[in-house]
């Protein structure tokens, strides 16, 4: 099986520099999907999101234009600062 990537990006587009890798449960995918989406609406963050979806790896990257936004979803969701 490929990686399958699916990439959401409201409102950021290339200023997009700060973002969080957040490793994804398979069998509470939906839920976490579902919640991450819900907190970030909430907040009106603007934000880009890329799912990906290996066989052995699924996680989601989120991306923002801020650094408060960043540290705040990681605060909450966890993961990983990405450094690039």
């Amino acid at each position: 099986m490929s990686d399958q990537l699916i990439a959401i990006a409201p409102d950021v587009g290339r200023a997009a520099h700060y973002a969080v890798n957040l490793a994804l449960d398979a069998d509470t995918l939906n839920e976490q999907l579902f919640g991450v989406g819900i907190w970030l609406a909430e907040r009106h963050i603007p934000h880009q999101a890329k799912v990906s979806m290996q066989p052995d790896r699924l996680r989601i990257r989120v991306s923002f234009s801020e650094k408060r936004q960043a540290h705040a979803f990681h605060l909450k969701f966890g993961g990983e600062i990405a450094n690039d």
